[in-house]
């Protein structure tokens, strides 16, 4: 099994669990922590819980993320695409999609994670599997 190991932690919080997404934004938007948390959690987003896409979809376009698409045919994506009125698109690896973010400043949501990818790399509290599955890509 490959992973993709991440160049950096990025910001985070002690205090905080279930955080990715909060996470992912303040490291692909370079933000304080602080601000990306107070803007997922004015859309919902729970202290030391875990967002749904309906949450962090709202946070991020406020922040200016614009959705590259959604990928696959999972309950996941069917849901993200109702949310986000868009078409899905054909399913995706985070292997796959890879050599498409070279350039640029990008949240991935995999199943059940999201990260953030900064000219090519990512950036995460840890390594993350090659074939896991992109539902939802944003561009900063």
């Amino acid at each position: 099994m490959k992973i993709i190991y991440p160049v950096s932690r990025g910001e985070s919080d002690a205090k905080e669990h279930n955080d990715c997404t909060v996470r992912a934004l303040c490291n692909a938007a370079n933000w304080k922590y602080a601000e990306a948390h107070a803007l997922l959690s004015k859309h919902g987003r729970r202290f030391r819980h875990g967002a749904v896409f309906s949450v962090y979809y709202k946070a991020y376009v406020e922040a200016g993320a614009k959705l590259v698409g959604i990928y696959g045919s999972t309950v996941r994506a069917r849901v993200a695409g109702r949310i986000a009125n868009t078409q899905q698109q054909a399913g995706i690896t985070l292997n796959s999609l890879m050599p498409r973010l070279r350039s640029g400043r990008y949240i991935v949501l995999i199943t059940g994670h999201a990260l953030a990818v900064v000219d090519g790399k990512v950036i995460d509290a840890g390594g993350v599997r090659a074939g896991s599955h992109v539902f939802a890509l944003f561009k900063i």
